[in-house]
């Protein structure tokens, strides 16, 4: 839980804590409003395939990470 170093960070002005704090709050209130939103394209139903964009998206972050530790 790092709500106690994103407070302490934001008191010190430091903007990713301020920023993050802003996401957390603004999350909730986003994703509502796009659940009650219908859009403009139809959106494919996340059936058995889905399961494969799990694995695949944190060996995608895994390889972000890779990248920006050699930067």
């Amino acid at each position: 839980n790092a709500w106690p170093q994103m407070f302490a960070g934001a008191a010190w002005g430091d903007p990713i804590s301020t920023g993050s704090i802003i996401a957390c709050a603004l999350a909730p209130v986003l994703g509502i409003a796009l659940l009650r939103s219908k859009p403009g394209f139809a959106v494919i139903p996340m059936r058995r395939w889905a399961y494969a964009i799990y694995p695949l998206h944190f060996l995608m972050l895994l390889g972000v990470r890779a990248v920006l530790e050699g930067v």
